[in-house]
């Protein structure tokens, strides 16, 4: 037993980086920022919809059913990604995201561990953006596959302030 708890301990010595407190992202944030990034991408599915209700809008006696139907193209496009994104946590591929996870940063990469002994290595290359917000940071490898880190998981400030600084100086955020 001794033996053990000294392996562990010089395992979680010889880890130079931040550790986090844990955190599990809400089905509700998720949907909020996946909504926002796949419409940033996709803006220009609403020119389609603009392209087709305005020949309906000048020639109105003509074409009328192309208003309607336009507008009701475009909101079913976007109730059926609020849906898809609503239900994430059901489908396997998703439910890593909705798992109480801790955070690791060190200068290989970012490490998102559900136990000591369990979680999956993120290269900082494999990371498309990163956004700060008020509430945190946002590390996107898809518009739809991303890692939120409140500001509230740091144990300290300044652990906040040397993760920034390494993903400032790998230009991931300004």
């Amino acid at each position: 037993m001794a033996k053990q708890f000294q392996q562990k301990q010089y395992q979680q010595q010889a880890f130079q980086g931040i550790k986090t407190k844990k955190y599990q992202l809400d089905i509700k944030d998720y949907t909020k920022i996946a909504m926002r990034g796949t419409l940033r991408k996709l803006w220009w599915v609403f020119l389609i919809s603009i392209a087709i209700i305005l020949p309906g809008l000048y020639w109105f006696k003509a074409l009328p059913w192309l208003v309607g139907v336009s507008a009701l193209l475009t909101s079913a496009y976007v109730l059926l990604m609020w849906a898809f994104f609503r239900n994430m946590n059901t489908l396997p591929q998703g439910k890593m995201l909705f798992e109480k996870v801790f955070y690791m940063f060190d200068n290989q990469g970012l490490k998102v561990m559900i136990k000591e002994n369990e979680g999956m290595d993120l290269k900082y290359e494999m990371i498309k953006s990163v956004q700060k917000d008020a509430s945190g940071y946002t590390f996107f490898l898809t518009p739809v596959q991303f890692f939120k880190v409140p500001f509230s998981v740091f144990t300290s400030e300044n652990d906040q302030k040397l993760a920034e600084a390494m993903m400032r100086r790998r230009k991931m955020i300004d």
